[in-house]
């Protein structure tokens, strides 16, 4: 039998193994603010795919700013050359992902229309089915996007020991909430899942919840409280604010920094 790279390094989802997850109340009108200096949300674990495992990335973000990319999440090696993935709004406020190997090659694909930082909350996702660049997919409030493989050369392993990081690379000026990594390409009927009824705020109501990795609903009333982000997932992959204050949790229509 072929092992995934998930089996073969033990990453095996396990739906609430906390009762305390599975048990707590739900309560969405809250996000984390980002003041595009120097704040981000270091996770504990999550995203850690290889190049051609198939996945998807979700978030709700709001912004107008977006001068040099921000990053929306990313998993990538700290130090040393670029290694891993990034999800991010480019300078042109398009909707960019980006994988780095080992051997410092890249695949960088986008959207080709800014339709993400108006200052309005939209529901931003990108997937992949396991290929390559040509597999990539980006979905702006459930509508597809149109894209562009800027580059599609990575072929090795762009895996790396450092967790994700919510709001960096080029800090993110503006508010996230309901970031969600999944170990699995979204279908066009669960992305519609996703984002309808009571399943667009909580996950768990979804039929493929199983697949969630890691959800980080980012000011959860009474249970983020700073600097703790909690993950909803069950697989206790926690985080927490960094250079950051509980005022950088706010209401959903508090006014853009």
């Amino acid at each position: 039998m072929i092992l995934t790279s998930r089996e073969k390094t033990g990453f095996r989802l396990k739906k609430f193994r906390s009762s305390e997850v599975a048990g707590l109340s739900y309560n969405d009108r809250q996000c984390v603010q980002f003041g595009g200096i120097d704040q981000y949300v270091q996770c504990s674990n999550g995203g850690d795919w290889e190049r051609g495992d198939p996945f998807s990335v979700s978030a709700w973000i709001r912004t107008t700013y977006v001068a040099a990319g921000r990053g929306i999440i990313q998993r990538a090696q700290s130090a040393g050359p670029n290694i891993g993935w990034f999800f991010n709004l480019n300078s042109l406020g398009y909707l960019s992902y980006t994988e780095w190997d080992t051997d410092s090659k890249f695949t960088i694909v986008r959207t080709t229309t800014a339709t993400a930082n108006d200052g309005d909350w939209h529901h931003v996702l990108v997937s992949s089915d396991g290929s390559d660049g040509t597999g990539i997919n980006f979905y702006i409030d459930g509508n597809p996007q149109n894209k562009n493989i800027i580059f599609n050369q990575a072929v090795n392993s762009i895996r790396t020991a450092d967790p994700p990081q919510i709001g960096v690379a080029n800090p993110f000026r503006g508010q996230i909430r309901q970031v969600a990594l999944w170990s699995k390409e979204l279908s066009t009927a669960e992305i519609n899942q996703l984002l309808s009824g009571r399943s667009a705020t909580d996950l768990r109501e979804l039929t493929f919840f199983d697949n969630c990795d890691a959800w980080w609903r980012m000011g959860a009333i009474a249970h983020d409280i700073y600097p703790n982000i909690r993950d909803w997932s069950g697989n206790e992959n926690h985080a927490s604010m960094v250079n950051m204050t509980q005022n950088d949790i706010v209401p959903l229509n508090t006014t853009l920094p």
